[in-house]
């Protein structure tokens, strides 16, 4: 069986004690019941006094869940009173779960995997005031056969509201869920989203510490402990900004006089095709510009040479991916805030609201194919037109960031419309609201 906070001590095997599971009185000296005996003794020794009425009662409305492959217990005080000697385990549901990736607890919720037909499903148990405690609910309902089968590890953030899931599935992808409760029983936010940590990498194991995710992730050249650091506001020492590079390093070049190159040797083997070098602020004329891709010359898989002197500060190294959002089927709503799904709504144009954003991109296919794609340049879109101007100049010249608000058109079905927005770059980019204008037809009798 899996616990949460599981706390498993020597316990006496000549020691007789009553315990009640699933109603019926069990000889204690089993296995089990040793280690349901520790758990209860761990929390009155935590308790340090005998409980108050009403602690007494808190303590007996609530329950450690625990689970088999097929069924969950409910683990509370029985019938004997608040002690070590009495507990009452029952059956609350019949859920066959991943014993592999175990419980999760994150809050006051409890996160656990359900598998089937080569796709997984994470269900969330919540105490709600006045419902059945003992129903999961599908956190994944919403994005159905999105995580692939074998999901090996749960990770929960409990300071950033988000979970963590690892899968045998996609190896070298984390899918990170996110959510926001605005009351005790009404979640305002439910969102799935991924990270790809490109071919050839399998992520072994993770851990949540402190705002950072500790990746135990296999490559090409080897096994290496990687950090995603979510902290707000993070960034490298040597600039003023973020870098949005994975496998992220700082190093300093070596000018070599005869052939006019700077080398770099580099802590690991990149992937050559997505590396990228960019300027610290040392380099006071052009901090934080990206030394040009198609000048770097490999001498080996780690050591790297560009053209003329770049030897004013470190640098920033790394391998570029790409950020991307796709935003949901929009519908027209009722008062109530109840979908319509009658009629015809034709979107006309979209609004994204944006804060400290250099560069982005909007993708869209009206008919859910062959997309229209233009790049953004907050900092250089024209007032009149809408239009960036100069959007080229942006790949080697340093970033100019600004807020807020870009309209683009779309003109497209709801269902069949798809829009995205794209950064394949290193420079941030930061969304807080989005809004659309549409026409509604709908046939009605009269």
């Amino acid at each position: 069986m899996n616990q949460t906070n599981r706390h498993i001590e020597t316990a006496d095997l000549s020691a007789v004690f009553n315990l009640e599971i699933a109603g019926q009185k069990v000889d204690g000296r089993t296995v089990a019941a040793r280690s349901f005996r520790v758990i209860a003794g761990d929390l009155m020794d935590q308790l340090a006094r005998q409980p108050k009425p009403s602690e007494a009662v808190m303590i007996r409305q609530a329950a450690i869940l625990l689970t088999s492959d097929q069924t969950q217990f409910s683990m509370s005080h029985g019938e004997l009173g608040l002690n070590a000697s009495s507990l009452a385990i029952r059956p609350t549901t019949n859920y066959t779960l991943n014993t592999s990736a175990g419980l999760a607890a994150l809050g006051s919720e409890i996160y656990f995997a359900v598998e089937n037909s080569g796709y997984a499903k994470v269900m969330e148990y919540t105490r709600l005031a006045g419902a059945d405690t003992t129903t999961a609910s599908d956190v994944t309902a919403h994005c159905d056969r999105y995580i692939p089968a074998g999901i090996h590890d749960l990770i929960p953030a409990d300071d950033l509201s988000a979970l963590f899931v690892l899968t045998h599935g996609a190896p070298n992808k984390v899918y990170c869920y996110n959510f926001y409760w605005a009351s005790s029983d009404e979640k305002l936010q439910s969102a799935w989203h991924e990270w790809d940590f490109g071919p050839g990498a399998r992520i072994v194991s993770g851990a949540y510490l402190k705002g950072n995710v500790f990746l135990t992730v296999e490559r090409n050249d080897g096994l290496w402990l990687e950090k995603v650091n979510l902290t707000a506001g993070s960034r490298p020492a040597q600039t003023s900004r973020q870098i949005h590079l994975d496998r992220r390093a700082t190093v300093t070049g070596e000018y070599q006089q005869t052939t006019n190159m700077t080398q770099f040797i580099l802590p690991y083997r990149p992937a050559k095709d997505r590396f990228e070098i960019v300027r610290g602020d040392a380099f006071t004329t052009r901090p934080q510009t990206l030394i040009d891709p198609s000048t770097y010359v490999w001498i080996t898989d780690n050591i790297v040479e560009v053209p003329a002197s770049e030897i004013a500060g470190p640098v920033v190294i790394g391998e570029g991916y790409e950020f991307s959002f796709e935003f949901s089927t929009q519908y027209m709503r009722t008062q109530r805030g109840e979908a319509i799904t009658t009629g015809r709504t034709t979107l006309r144009t979209f609004s994204v609201n944006f804060v400290d954003t250099a560069y982005f991109k909007t993708s869209v296919a009206p008919y859910g194919f062959n997309p229209n794609v233009e790049e953004i340049l907050p900092a250089k879109l024209s007032q009149f037109s809408g239009k960036t101007l100069g959007a080229a100049s942006f790949r080697l010249n340093a970033p100019a960031y600004a807020t807020g608000t870009h309209r683009f058109q779309v003109y497209g079905q709801n269902t069949t419309t798809r829009i995205r927005i794209v950064n394949d770059t290193y420079a941030a980019s930061t969304f807080v609201a989005a809004e659309w204008e549409a026409n509604y037809y709908n046939r009605s009798r009269t």
